[in-house]
């Protein structure tokens, strides 16, 4: 019986003991991020505060970017079979952090449609929101192909 598999260019060992833990920095990113978004929806600061969800945006966007990065090439949950350059680091961050936005994009405007509150949609606001997400994307890409700060 074979241990690992073959998932979409990647072959993934089910049982190696050896894999690394999740990197302590971004488990805290991630709960800085949660706490700003408990604290922003109890005091309403993305009602009362225009440009509040911008940084948000940009965190998440940072914090997908490496998390998956890490997950892809640091984690030692896969046996790469995609060499780890530039090229594929931004590809794969990118990716990642685009996907992710265009569904947190598509969850808002749902929730938005089934509980409306506010000013109207705005597409705008969408594009933005989706535009600084990616630019945390690319500097999570920067980072890690550059300096691989999580090895």
């Amino acid at each position: 019986m074979n241990p690992s598999h073959c998932v979409e260019g990647f072959v993934f060992e089910k049982n190696k003991m050896n894999k690394k833990s999740f990197p302590p920095s971004l488990v805290f990113f991630v709960l800085t991020i949660l706490a700003f978004q408990i604290i922003a929806l109890s005091f309403s600061w993305y009602w009362r505060i225009w440009w509040f969800d911008m940084p948000m945006h940009f965190a998440g966007g940072l914090w997908i970017g490496l998390s998956v990065l890490w997950i892809v090439f640091l984690s030692e949950r896969f046996l790469h079979t995609l060499p780890q350059n530039t090229l594929n680091t931004f590809f794969i961050g990118i990716l990642s952090v685009c996907a992710v936005a265009i569904a947190w994009e598509i969850f808002e405007y749902i929730v938005y449609i089934l509980f409306p509150h506010g000013s109207p949609y705005d597409i705008f606001d969408t594009m933005s929101d989706i535009f600084l997400g990616l630019m945390g994307g690319v500097i999570a890409s920067l980072s890690f192909s550059w300096k691989r700060y999580f090895s």
